[in-house]
């Protein structure tokens, strides 16, 4: 009995640690079978697994440029671009399998205009005016990495998170090519609680001793 008690103590007190990780939107690298498309062939959803989280993806338009680039940057690096010209939005949804905390994104300034703005929502989220960084330009430079405004950004599992961006320019196309996130590990309890809960099960086993 004793024994059973303490085995419990110790699980409760097992957390796993939160480890960063990233979500390559250029490796091409898809969850077999998610990848879905519309009438006319672009794709329109898709499934990334990292560090045992599933990432979907979706849009009721389609993903520009979900594989390899074209024309605007070396083929080699691929991304998933969106973007909204003439204050038309343009947006996507995002749903992961776990709980996880949102730190950063990586990607590019849009390809017309300056200053790309997209917004993040959803259950417990308000991240507005994000901005991407461009450390170079489109042809020759590297995604910079960015924080949400807000902080970081805790998604919850199985609810809808979306990310729009608006621009009043005559045409928009930004370039999002990474979301670096953590893991959120369980809560350890209170540090009393442990002795508490031994102190309990101590009596437990000592009364049914003596009845």
């Amino acid at each position: 009995m004793l024994r059973t008690v303490l085995g419990s103590i110790v699980s409760l007190f097992l957390v796993s640690a939160a480890s960063a990780a990233t979500v390559d939107l250029t490796d091409e690298i898809f969850v077999p079978g998610s990848v879905t498309y519309d009438s006319a062939g672009p794709i329109n959803g898709f499934q990334e697994a990292v560090d045992g989280v599933t990432f979907t993806f979706a849009t009721g338009g389609q993903f520009r440029n979900i594989g390899a680039w074209t024309s605007v940057i070396d083929p080699a690096d691929a991304a998933l671009s969106f973007g909204g010209g003439g204050g038309n939005a343009s947006s996507f949804t995002l749903m992961v399998s776990a709980d996880i905390m949102l730190t950063s994104f990586l990607g590019f300034a849009q390809q017309f205009n300056t200053g790309a703005i997209f917004d993040v929502t959803g259950l417990g989220v308000a991240s507005l005016g994000n901005s991407f960084a461009t450390e170079g330009f489109l042809l020759s430079g590297t995604p910079g990495v960015n924080s949400f405004i807000g902080g970081p950004l805790q998604l919850l599992s199985g609810q809808l998170y979306t990310f729009t961006t608006t621009n009043s320019g005559f045409a928009t196309l930004s370039h999002l090519t990474g979301l670096e996130f953590s893991k959120i590990a369980p809560i350890p309890l209170p540090a009393g609680l442990p002795l508490m809960l031994l102190a309990l099960g101590g009596l437990a086993l000592v009364r049914r001793r003596a009845s």
